[in-house]
């Protein structure tokens, strides 16, 4: 197999390649995965390497397969309806996945959603791009990759996206190639996430009404990927592996096949069945069962043929606090996780997307650094020469250029200030010019003596060189240290804030009120798509 060479190598290897440039091309051609196919290209580009062992996997054991859940009579036959209730409960404790067939759904209405699907995706660039956003208000939406800009590697795929519920789109919002199909699709698959929600809920012990009136339901949204065939498979993937944020996801696949779950350690295909919905556990549903019901990791392998298409419908919500069923706990059960903001759980989620998730032999390295409880000093006492992957980051947010001679962060000496009138003026001017224009200074003469800093540097120093303890630090890495500083925080964040009304007038407010508990969430998902800050989000 060829060896593969990833962001990093390029960096390591010296070959001077332009990754953002590169990205930045991609992305402002709106033509996606599928563009780079239609140009004839050979070779995939660096920023959808990926390292071969995360894309190497073994043939699937014939002994291990995903459950096949046929729903025929269950609204009829009461036997045959707990059978149902029983294999569904036995699917999600122990693979978090299966497929359903007889479930309702004509092969009129799947097929037509595959072809729409696909007639969207091969239409022309110039209608597609029509659709083109990362703007996560819009309730219809075509991108690829919407983390590209953040992720370790890309995904070798293009999303069409439609936020059905709640507050769905007109229909004139639709593009005409799949307008119909996709209205027809999605009355389906919703009355068919009802049936399944009230199995789920019986199959938790609950009335079959528990989980509709919970919520899981009241949010819908469907995802229509597509896959273009990929000269080099064997270096990327179709989707990286991760896990739903929600609390049950409705998959339809075509025949290419590709997605594989990962179970025992291993990861094992699940074959497309003519007519079947493959059907998982999201995280919300693990959440909320107490950890009964699995979400599992799963991932979509990059192929030779295709496209691929597939249509992944969620249901969730983020507008509410959730923690274990409590009719599901008891001294014998007792909860695992606590209650969480809806609203914290996606934005750690997107916080993981982020940073290109993880696999999951990273996490498990991750893991067994975590249980150390050494921290990075641990992993350099040890005498590391490679850093592990999940420190990793794109090259472009390590490199930077020498400082020009000219640009030098403003000192400002404090001497003066309390006694000198004049000497404070000049120190109010030089300290809002340093802020408008650089938002950072230093400041000199200001009080502290050096031994009060000098002996906190070296108790900082000497609390991290104690055995066995954490440090965490994010600056840029040095060969020479260690490096010690010491960072102190003023904020509040359960308050309301504006611009000062002092300083506007009312015609011209940039942001508007912010309650600051919905920024630091922000501030944590922290979605840099095309340089957004945090702050940017907020502004009129």
């Amino acid at each position: 197999m060829e060896s593969s060479e990833t962001q990093l190598d390029l960096v390591q290897n010296g070959s001077g390649y332009d990754i953002e440039k590169e990205i930045k091309a991609f992305d402002e051609s709106k033509a996606g995965v599928k563009g780079l196919v239609d140009s004839g290209i050979v070779k995939i580009p660096p920023f959808f390497v990926v390292p071969e062992n995360v894309v190497s996997s073994q043939p699937t054991p014939a002994h291990l397969q995903i459950p096949v859940i046929d729903l025929k009579d269950i609204r009829d036959d009461p036997v045959r309806h707990e059978k149902v209730i029983e294999e569904i409960r036995s699917a999600l404790e122990i693979w978090g996945f299966f497929q359903v067939v007889n479930h309702g759904v004509s092969e009129d209405i799947t097929e037509g959603m595959i072809e729409g699907v696909k007639g969207f995706h091969e239409e022309k660039n110039e209608i597609k791009r029509e659709y083109y956003t990362r703007d996560v208000k819009k309730k219809v939406t075509y991108t690829s990759n919407t983390l590209i800009h953040k992720t370790k590697a890309a995904d070798w795929k293009d999303t069409l996206y439609f936020r059905m519920a709640p507050d769905s789109p007109r229909p004139e919002e639709l593009p005409v190639v799949c307008r119909e199909t996709t209205i027809k699709y999605s009355a389906y698959i919703r009355g068919l996430g009802d049936t399944l929600l009230k199995l789920v809920s019986e199959a938790l012990g609950l009335n079959p009404n528990y989980l509709i009136e919970f919520g899981c339901a009241r949010g819908f949204k469907i995802m229509c990927h597509y896959y273009p065939p990929c000269p080099e498979p064997n270096r990327t993937l179709g989707s990286k592996p991760h896990t739903d944020p929600d609390f049950l996801t409705i998959l339809m696949q075509d025949h290419i096949g590709g997605l594989q779950v990962f179970y025992q350690n291993q990861w094992i295909n699940v074959p497309p069945i003519p007519g079947a919905f493959v059907i998982n556990a999201g995280d919300l549903l693990q959440l909320i069962s107490n950890g009964k019901f699995k979400s599992v990791e799963h991932r979509v392998l990059a192929n030779h043929n295709g496209p691929r298409i597939s249509v992944a419908s969620f249901f969730a919500i983020y507008d509410r606090i959730c923690g274990p069923i409590k009719e599901l706990l008891s001294d014998e059960n007792p909860p695992l996780y606590k209650e969480v903001p809806l609203m914290e759980y996606i934005a750690q989620y997107m916080w993981k997307e982020q940073d290109g998730g993880m696999t999951t032999l990273d996490q498990k390295e991750l893991q067994a650094f975590d249980e150390s409880k050494s921290g990075v000093k641990g992993l350099v006492d040890a005498r590391i020469i490679k850093t592990p992957p999940f420190f990793v980051v794109p090259e472009r947010e390590v490199s930077c250029q020498p400082s020009p001679a000219h640009f030098h962060i403003p000192a400002i000496d404090l001497k003066g200030i309390h006694e000198d009138g004049v000497r404070r003026r000049e120190i109010v001017e030089q300290m809002c010019n340093a802020s408008e224009t650089w938002g950072f200074f230093q400041v000199v003469n200001h009080g502290i003596s050096k031994n009060v800093m000098e002996g906190m540097v070296e108790g900082v120093k000497g609390f991290h060189e104690e055995k066995n303890q954490i440090s965490e630090n994010r600056v840029l890495a040095n060969h020479i240290g260690p490096k010690t500083s010491v960072a102190s925080f003023f904020a509040i964040y359960d308050w309301i804030c504006a611009p000062l009304k002092e300083l506007i007038s009312y015609e011209n407010p940039l942001c508007k009120e912010v309650p600051l508990k919905d920024y630091i969430i922000q501030y944590r998902w922290k979605e840099r798509d095309g340089g957004i800050s945090t702050l940017d989000r907020f502004r009129l």
